[in-house]
């Protein structure tokens, strides 16, 4: 891999379907992230509409892009009223 680049790989078990990305991933020098490929595979068995099967993937590819790159994660004093406010109930 390039300098400044990397590969992302993640793996899932869910409604009987196995599912796995690879995203590669790169920061020029003014730390601009790009996202140059993402691929996907999954075996869930028989399909009746391949092309739902590939939107739904195409669908979660961006969601989990976005959630990685545009969320902000919760600060420690969020994440520890919250877990305290659950438990005094």
């Amino acid at each position: 891999m390039p300098k400044g680049s990397g590969l992302g790989i993640a793996a899932h078990y869910s409604f009987v379907s196995y599912v796995a990305a690879v995203v590669e991933v790169a920061v020029d020098a003014k730390g601009e992230l790009t996202i140059p490929r993402v691929d996907i595979a999954i075996d869930c068995g028989a399909t009746i509409n391949p092309d739902r099967v590939r939107a739904q993937m195409e669908g979660a590819c961006v969601m989990g892009v976005s959630a990685a790159t545009l969320a902000r994660s919760p600060s420690r004093t969020a994440v520890r009223s919250r877990t305290i406010s659950t438990a005094t109930r």
